[in-house]
């Protein structure tokens, strides 16, 4: 298995693929239980109806969403100040 160095030295950074290969074993082995099948091809279709992404993807959309509304609130904060001033 995976020890606490391997684990721990890229942080929570989902880019590492042993960390997003983990989390999309336990994506896969959750949704294997919940629906009782063990064939991978059903898996993915369930997740594909189920719309579960992998999760590099889901990372990825959502650190674009924080960078755009983060973004556009310093643009506006900037716009204030200058028109303040």
């Amino acid at each position: 298995m995976y020890t606490n160095v391997d684990l721990c030295s890229g942080g929570t950074d989902p880019n590492r693929t042993v960390f997003t290969s983990m989390l999309n074993n336990l994506i896969n082995r959750a949704i294997c239980k919940i629906f009782n099948c063990c064939d991978s091809d059903t898996v993915n279709d369930v997740k594909h109806f189920l719309d579960v992404y992998d999760i590099r993807t889901v990372y990825q959309e959502r650190r674009t969403a924080f960078l755009h509304k983060t973004c556009s609130l310093l643009d506006n904060n900037v716009l204030r100040t200058v028109l303040v001033l």
